[in-house]
């Protein structure tokens, strides 16, 4: 019975890490899985006035966006709900084809400090402010990386004055923490970027992107698990020839 689960383990394993690299691709470039549709759902937080790239005294919701993703024609284990935060500047769009889910690793600083402070604090923030509060770092991470600076007139992202105070204390410490950020040593494979257009592009059509914990296992870590199972099924193997010879 051992051996019969083992083998299926291994099996299982070996046509995940097949999987996974078919979705993989080129680091930079290729979408590690296409979905059809984003459905943003709500979102959980605050509003204020922000400008946001293009967009001047935006009155926008500001936290953690609920998005429901249709990964390809029919249903597979990555549809679903996400709790997810928005790295663009223009309005979502309902159910727009052609998104595809980027990995954050190695695709630009900006998206690596965003996929930090999701990794640092996403898991942890509760009230309406801190969603809020890590939505507006994020977005400041992703518009103005490198120089921080929320107050009204400041770089291409900021808060108008006398809007979300409550929060953005929360991002300023957020923010701050990006002094121990290091694109070069932060691994953020674990996130994706939901994109209608490679957000690595030199003109993305920015249909209010989001970033996620990434739903698709990396390749290293299909190896770590396939190479666990066979070490597995071996040291059955070398048991049951032991158990032979006593006999």
């Amino acid at each position: 019975m051992l051996k019969r689960l083992l083998v299926s383990l291994v099996v299982f394993l070996s046509v995940g890490l097949a999987g996974s690299y078919g979705f993989m691709g080129d680091a930079l470039a290729a979408p590690i899985c296409y979905f059809d549709s984003v459905d943003e759902v709500s979102v959980i937080g605050q509003t204020g006035k922000i400008h946001i790239g293009s967009f001047n005294q935006v009155y926008a919701w500001v936290g953690t966006y609920l998005i429901d993703l249709d990964f390809e024609d029919t249903y597979d284990a990555y549809d679903g709900r996400y709790e997810s935060y928005c790295i663009e500047d223009t309005y979502s769009p309902d159910n727009e084809g052609g998104y595809a889910l980027y990995d954050a690793e190695g695709s630009s600083a900006n998206y690596e400090a965003a996929a930090y402070l999701f990794n640092q604090y996403a898991s942890s923030v509760s009230s309406n402010a801190e969603r809020a509060g890590l939505q507006l770092a994020i977005w400041e991470a992703v518009f103005d990386y490198g120089s921080y600076n929320l107050t009204q007139g400041n770089g291409n992202f900021y808060v108008y004055d006398g809007y979300l105070s409550s929060a953005i204390t929360y991002a300023n410490t957020y923010l701050n923490s990006l002094t121990s950020f290091n694109p070069n040593t932060f691994n953020a494979s674990g996130y994706g970027l939901v994109s209608d257009d490679n957000p690595l592009s030199l003109d993305p059509q920015c249909y209010q992107d989001y970033i996620i914990a990434n739903p698709i296992p990396e390749p290293s870590t299909m190896i770590l698990l396939s190479s666990l199972a066979i070490g597995l099924f071996g040291i059955f193997g070398i048991r049951k020839k032991f158990s032979r010879g006593f006999k």
